[in-house]
């Protein structure tokens, strides 16, 4: 049975609730939304031209420290850091996105981490399933970043709250 933008927005927006943390329906500050809802480190949206999906994501800057211990890493040296970083998030069904300078490549400013879920497949279930991976490999992927270049600069965040998280 297909349900209509609006029956789904309904649907997603009630789940969030069920959290009972704050959030903020971004629809209308980006034109290409169907519908956003931004809950901490976390924004859930569906696009306009994607109607038959919802996507959750997370979006995070790299510290001015890790921006240059990027950009200085040898050529190997790079390859190897992004298919650790990707390779896992591949096996969990999730996309990652990685905002490079482009003076130099290998200078990595931000990173995005998605997955989504099927319309016509969506509950309750495999939302919060996805919300988690997400989540959970958010935090996962920001240690393997200090681990790898130091602990001493702050990840920088898009948004005012620390909470990665529904549980946070």
């Amino acid at each position: 049975m297909n349900k209509t933008p609006d029956q789904i927005k309904n649907i997603v927006e009630d789940w969030i609730k069920i959290v009972g943390k704050p959030y903020e329906d971004v629809t209308k500050k980006d034109p290409n939304f169907g519908f956003g809802f931004k809950m901490g480190d976390i924004v859930i949206y569906s696009m306009k031209n994607r109607a038959d999906r919802v996507t959750v994501e997370t979006f995070f800057g790299f510290a001015s420290e890790h921006k240059t211990a990027t950009a200085n890493l040898g050529d190997k040296e790079w390859q190897e850091f992004a298919v650790s970083i990707g390779e896992p998030l591949s096996l969990a069904n999730l996309s990652l996105i990685i905002g490079q300078e482009q003076s130099n490549p290998k200078q990595i400013n931000h990173m995005f981490i998605n997955g989504y879920v099927d319309v016509e497949s969506m509950n309750r279930e495999k939302f919060f399933r996805v919300w988690d991976a997400v989540a959970n490999f958010r935090q996962i992927t920001i240690k393997k970043i200090q681990i790898k270049f130091g602990v001493k600069g702050a990840m920088e965040s898009g948004s005012n709250t620390s909470s990665p998280s529904m549980y946070g």
